[in-house]
């Protein structure tokens, strides 16, 4: 079991001056603790094409299911969460501001800026993000501009999940672990 403290100097050295030229992470735990069983979700964080914007690549199993009614690709979608998605955290821990990325295979992202837990500041900003689904390999491969603005002053701690249908223990599945693999919000952002 795998918990993060998290690389505080990595990622501010990389979101706030480009200093570091990538950051990897991989989703390989399901919230009971126990190793995913496909290949995992992996996400290579990195400097933006311009000063003020980092991008993040996605590359995740593609399960399908559940899918999403109405899926426009570029814009917005309420309750993502609720689909498949890979989802990232990053937060403040001193103010416990944060902000929720979160992207579908469908293109469809969420932006959800958050004080305290839960408690959306900002919802539905846009993004530049695109996806593409590979049924035949199983995979969909997402890339989005995320612009720095967006994140909480002084990010210091960072999560990422992915989600999707399964078996109970196989539907969310997390970076780095949750405290005894309790699946709960409060939970999510201990770890962060």
């Amino acid at each position: 079991m795998k918990l993060n403290p998290f690389l505080h100097l990595s990622l501010s050295v990389l979101l706030y001056n480009g200093a570091v030229a990538e950051i990897q992470y991989s989703i390989e735990t399901n919230w009971n603790g126990k190793p995913v069983v496909h290949p995992a979700a992996n996400l290579t964080l990195s400097v933006g094409p311009t000063n003020d914007t980092f991008t993040i690549h996605v590359q995740a199993a593609y399960f399908g299911s559940p899918e999403i009614p109405d899926c426009e690709a570029g814009y917005p979608y309420d309750a993502l969460y609720n689909f498949e998605v890979v989802e990232t955290f990053f937060l403040c821990s001193e103010s416990n501001e944060y902000v929720e990325l979160e992207f579908a295979p469908c293109g469809a992202h969420l932006v959800l800026l958050l004080y305290p837990t839960r408690n959306a500041l900002v919802e539905y900003l846009p993004l530049e993000f695109t996806a593409q689904i590979d049924r035949q390999a199983g995979v969909w491969i997402g890339d989005v501009i995320v612009p720095t603005s967006f994140l909480p002053a002084d990010v210091n701690r960072f999560n990422a999940f992915a989600i999707h249908s399964g078996t109970p223990e196989e539907q969310v599945q997390h970076c780095y672990t949750t405290l005894a693999g309790q699946h709960s919000e409060k939970n999510n952002l201990n770890v962060l």
